[in-house]
C-alpha cells in the first residue's frame, strides 16, 4: 500500500525540520562528550579491547591509497645511490638502538 501525495502518517506527520533538529542535538551533545571523556575512552578501548580498536582506526581510514612512484625517473646511478643511503640509515638506526645479541638455540638446548 502506497501513500497518496499530500497523506501524512498521523495527524501532521513529522514536524518540518525535527529530523535534523535532532541529529544537530545528537552530534552536538556527542561532540561535547568526546571532548570531556574521548581521551580516555580511546585509550581504555585501546587497552582492553586492542581488536575493536584497531576496526575503529581502519574503518576511519580512506578506502584506497595513492602511491606515487619516486623511483620511476630515477636513473641506475640514482637507485644505486638511494639504495646505499637506505642501508647506512637502516645500519645507524640498528647501532642506536643496541638491541643484544640473540641467544642461540639448537634443538630446544642453549648452545652457550
Amino acid at each position: 500500500m502506497r501513500f497518496e501525495y499530500g497523506n501524512t502518517f498521523g495527524k501532521n506527520g513529522r514536524p518540518r525540520g525535527a529530523k535534523n533538529k535532532l541529529h544537530r542535538s545528537f552530534v552536538e551533545a556527542l561532540a561535547k562528550d568526546f571532548d570531556e571523556h574521548g581521551e580516555g575512552a580511546i585509550r581504555v578501548c585501546r587497552v582492553e579491547e586492542p581488536t575493536r580498536y584497531l576496526q575503529i582506526i581502519a574503518s576511519i581510514l580512506p578506502k584506497e591509497f595513492l602511491f606515487e612512484n619516486v623511483t620511476g625517473d630515477m636513473d641506475d646511478e640514482q637507485l644505486d645511490d638511494l639504495i646505499a643511503a637506505l642501508r647506512q640509515r637502516a645500519l645507524e638506526h640498528r647501532q642506536a638502538v643496541a638491541l643484544p645479541a640473540p641467544e642461540r638455540v639448537t634443538n630446544g638446548h642453549d648452545c652457550a
